[in-house]
């Protein structure tokens, strides 16, 4: 419930408790692993991550955790390995091929991540695939490669002139987006995030609430995810905290229309 309603530090003398009485608790260690990624803890990361039992939420979470975990270590390739399961799993290839692009291009390892971007483009043209392929290619003076990318992401959205919007571009004078993630702890961030979104639309909406709520937490200033937050609370009725969740989306934000 605390950290549903966004309480995360005040739920984490409940969670090292429950972990004593119970050391696979799913929502427990997961709390104890954004403890531990604000701290930059990332080696008791590791640790913990590998001690859970594979089942559940986790068969998602834990490989995408423990990835982040490990290239913020300096593992990039172990890190690529443990990401392997995901592309057993129906419909989660392309999360996989996203994450692998952002740890290549975490790495500094161009090449590799534009594979992987180029691989999740072709499996699934989604908003969070183009907005970090885009940035990607912007970033290293590609203009016109990221404009067909995002035409053609345009021609499949009905809301296509608002595709500034929907990319997010900042409102500082550069007209370019930001890089999606810029150090480890937002690559985590981004993990719950994915896995949030995923939730509310099965409409898992108090488990995509706890994950969207652990996002923030790494990354409070996270436009797209406060948008989430904000509309699974409206699907649950509380309209005071999703005006709440709403009020913090910067000014600077595309988003905070």
């Amino acid at each position: 419930s605390m950290l549903a309603s966004g309480e995360v530090e005040r739920s984490m003398s409940l969670a090292h408790e429950l972990v004593q009485e119970d050391r696979g608790s799913q929502i427990a260690n997961l709390g104890l692993v954004v403890e531990d990624a604000k701290a930059g803890k990332f080696g008791a990361i590791v640790q913990r991550l590998r001690s859970l039992p594979k089942r559940g939420m986790n068969m998602f979470t834990v490989p995408l955790l423990l990835a982040w975990a490990q290239a913020a270590q300096g593992h990039v390739d172990d890190a690529i390995k443990t990401l392997q399961p995901l592309t057993e799993i129906a419909g989660f290839a392309p999360l996989r091929e996203l994450h692998v692009a952002l740890i290549n291009e975490f790495a500094g390892r161009d090449a590799a991540a534009e594979a992987a971007y180029k691989k999740a483009v072709e499996n699934r043209l989604s908003l969070r695939v183009v907005r970090a392929y885009g940035a990607f290619l912007e970033h290293r003076g590609r203009n016109e490669e990221a404009k067909i990318l995002y035409d053609k992401f345009a021609a499949s959205e009905p809301d296509s002139d608002f595709i500034d919007v929907l990319l997010d571009r900042d409102h500082d004078g550069s007209g370019k987006p930001p890089s999606l993630v810029s150090n480890a702890r937002e690559c985590m961030a981004e993990v719950f995030f994915d896995i949030a979104g995923t939730l509310a639309q099965s409409r898992s909406s108090e488990q995509a609430l706890i994950y969207g709520r652990l996002a923030l937490y790494l990354r409070p200033d996270f436009p797209i995810d406060q948008l989430l937050v904000g509309g699974v609370l409206e699907s649950l009725d509380r309209t005071a905290d999703a005006v709440a969740v709403y009020g913090t989306i910067g000014r600077k934000s595309a988003l905070s229309w």
